[in-house]
């Protein structure tokens, strides 16, 4: 969709960015096969969505901030220490 484009750039720069920090993955589920399986198992509805697998991997938090490149380090940073502090 042209959302998920327009973010891909974006996206693409925080995972260099974090890489080694944080892993930041996606999944193209706007086409069949096993992806769409992934996204349902996850309440993916609308695209593109963000969610954050902090702690717990099999309830990620749905992330609804802005979608710019430093607030997407930052919740990545943020959700690292909260991780480590809960540890």
């Amino acid at each position: 969709c042209g959302h998920c484009k327009s973010l891909q750039p974006t996206w693409s720069k925080a995972a260099s960015a974090l890489k080694g920090v944080v892993n930041l993955g996606a999944v193209d589920a706007a086409t069949e096969g096993p992806q769409m399986r992934i996204a349902a198992s996850y309440g993916v509805e609308g695209f593109p969505t963000i969610q954050v697998f902090g702690k717990d991997k099999q309830n990620p938090e749905k992330y609804n901030g802005q979608r710019d490149l430093q607030s997407l380090i930052q919740t990545a940073l943020d959700n690292v220490v909260k991780v480590v502090s809960a540890r």
